[in-house]
C-alpha cells in the first residue's frame, strides 16, 4: 500500500481488493511477484475489455471455470455456483474417476463435471474474445543446496513463520485460531496468541467425542 501511495495512488479504503485494483493498474500482471498469501480475484480490465483472474501459489483459495456452447464464461470459488446458470451443461466426466480412486482427491484440473476445471496454483488467465490463456507465474526452486547447520535452518523457519503470521495479523476484522489438535495449528496458535481460539468437536457412533 505505501509504494503504491507514493507512486501517486490514493485509497478511499482500508480493504485489500482496493490493493489489487491499484496494484494491477500501476504494474498489471507483474503485481503477482508483489503479492503473498492466500487469494483468488477476477479483475475486469475495461480499457483491454480482458478479465485477468489468478490464484494464490499454493492454491489454498479454490478457482473453477466453466466455458459454455454460447462462449460464455463462468466462474466461481465454487461448483455449486455454477450450477445456477441455465447454460452450465450438468456432464459427469468418467475421466475423473480413476484418478480419484487412486489418490482419494481429484488429481486432475477437471473436475467431476465434464469441462469444468480448477485453476492450478499459481497460475493466472486473461480472457478476451473468447479467448483463454493461462501461464505460471511462480514456482518452487529447490536447485540450490544449503550450508546451514540443523539449527541454523530450524531458526530461519521459524523466523519466516513468525513473520508471515505477523502479516496475517492484519485484517478489518477479528482473527482467531482454529484448532485442529495437530503440531502445525498448535504452532501457528502459539506465534499468534489470539484472543479466541475454536475447535469443532461431534459425538461419533461408540458414544465417544472427537475433535477436530
Amino acid at each position: 500500500t505505501a509504494e503504491l501511495m507514493r507512486a501517486g495512488h490514493t485509497f478511499a479504503t482500508r480493504s485489500d481488493t482496493e490493493v489489487l485494483l491499484h496494484g494491477y493498474e500501476q504494474w498489471g500482471k507483474e503485481m503477482l511477484q508483489k503479492l503473498r498469501g492466500m487469494f483468488t480475484f477476477a479483475i475486469w480490465d475495461r480499457k483491454n475489455e480482458t478479465l485477468f483472474c489468478a490464484r494464490d501459489h499454493f492454491g489454498i483459495k479454490p478457482f473453477y471455470y466453466y466455458q459454455n456452447d454460447a462462449g460464455e464464461l463462468l466462474f466461481g470459488s465454487e461448483i455449486k455456483s455454477l450450477l445456477e446458470h441455465p447454460g452450465f451443461r450438468r456432464e459427469v466426466n468418467a475421466e475423473a474417476l480413476r484418478p480419484y480412486l487412486t489418490f482419494q482427491y481429484s488429481a486432475m484440473n477437471e473436475t467431476f463435471f465434464k469441462g469444468t476445471y480448477k485453476l492450478p496454483p499459481a497460475h493466472w488467465f486473461t480472457y478476451k474474445d473468447g479467448q483463454m490463456q493461462i501461464e505460471r507465474y511462480w514456482d518452487a526452486d529447490f536447485r540450490h543446496p544449503t550450508t546451514l547447520s540443523y539449527e541454523q535452518c530450524a531458526d530461519q523457519i521459524d523466523a519466516r513463520v513468525r513473520e508471515s503470521v505477523a502479516a496475517h495479523r492484519i485484517s478489518d476484522v477479528k482473527v482467531g485460531s482454529f484448532l485442529s489438535g495437530g503440531v502445525d495449528s498448535s504452532y501457528i496458535t502459539a506465534c499468534l496468541m489470539p484472543d479466541e481460539t475454536f475447535s469443532v468437536g461431534f459425538a461419533s457412533p461408540d458414544g465417544t467425542h472427537k475433535f477436530d
